[in-house]
């Protein structure tokens, strides 16, 4: 007979999470929503756990030291989620269980580039990146973010998607939360009848900064709620298995290195060294084989924000890495 009970291994790893997620998770939930610190040391705790990054592979961020099974990961996930259903676990699955088969989908992030130059730049940009066979473009969305900064990111996309009608739009991601759902609809809509099947809709709960939720005049204990029922208002849009990565990209690595060290830490206020081991920096062809990893665990959309001496060299760079990725 086959048995669907854990096994004492298992159960003994559950006990230990549930003690975790009574003690440190719930009976902090509130404090944390509210705080604008990052919860260190409940981190390290789960580190501690091993649990940060189960379900991937040791050098994209597991510990390596819980098994990755999909008992255990879902194990992980649900007894976690009883004290804080914001301590998520990385969602996996196996190569060859279908996602490595879906076409690739590659494009660029914009959203700085295209807001903040003169219309001309702007055409010029877009269509640089249309002729070059990339699939689509990003644009991100903040309210203020880290003391102000930022771009709409409805009104990033309607000026991509007016300026050049061969490239599809990514919205991400959207703070929904922060905004009225009816109005967001509204704009959908109107989106939808400039460029019919052009755009996409990313949404999250934010989290990077929450003073922006509390600028905007949300409790940020209630996020969560206010983008379910949001949803619910919302049509669903439909998106793939997507994937965006910060890379320096040049004619040789150390230039590539210094540009996406001089972008990142001048935006996080932290030694890029943090942060080096996920932004590949080089060649497109040293980018390509970094991310091919993840195109065969099954990324089925890459967005690449990169960070190159100029636009122009940037565009380019980024179609190279597409074609030696779809070849």
């Amino acid at each position: 007979m086959i048995s669907f009970a854990f096994t004492e291994e298992q159960e003994a790893f559950r006990s230990e999470l549930a003690r975790f997620a009574r003690t440190r998770l719930l009976s902090a939930c509130r404090d944390r929503a509210v705080s604008t610190e990052f919860p260190w040391d409940a981190h390290k705790e789960s580190a501690r756990l091993g649990v940060l990054g189960i379900g991937l592979p040791e050098e994209y961020g597991s510990a390596g030291e819980t098994p990755d099974d999909p008992v255990t990961v879902g194990l992980v996930a649900e007894t976690l989620a009883y004290g804080d259903v914001n301590w998520r676990t990385a969602d996996h699955l196996p190569p060859g269980s279908g996602r490595d088969r879906f076409t690739i989908s590659v494009g660029m992030s914009v959203h700085d580039q295209i807001l903040a130059v003169p219309p001309a730049q702007r055409r010029e940009l877009l269509a640089r990146v249309a002729d070059s066979g990339l699939d689509h473009v990003v644009v991100a969305d903040h309210v203020s973010f880290h003391g102000g900064t930022g771009f709409d990111g409805m009104i990033g996309a309607a000026a991509a998607l007016a300026t050049e009608d061969r490239l599809n739009v990514l919205i991400g991601v959207y703070q929904l939360a922060l905004r009225h759902p009816m109005a967001v609809a509204r704009q959908l809509a109107s989106l939808a009848e400039l460029a019919p099947g052009r755009l996409t809709l990313g949404v999250g709960v934010g989290g990077d900064d929450r003073s922006e939720v509390a600028n905007c005049g949300v409790d940020p204990a209630t996020r969560g709620r206010r983008i379910d029922e949001s949803l619910g208002l919302l049509r669903r849009l439909a998106g793939g298995d997507g994937l965006e990565i910060w890379c320096g990209l040049a004619d040789d690595a150390d230039t590539a290195r210094a540009c996406i060290a001089e972008k990142m830490q001048a935006l996080y206020k932290l030694p890029f060294e943090r942060f080096e081991r996920l932004c590949p920096a080089g060649t497109p062809k040293q980018v390509a084989e970094f991310l091919r990893p993840y195109v065969e665990a099954g990324a089925g959309s890459l967005t690449l924000v990169p960070c190159s001496p100029d636009w122009r060299q940037a565009v380019d760079a980024v179609a190279e890495v597409r074609g030696l990725l779809v070849a």
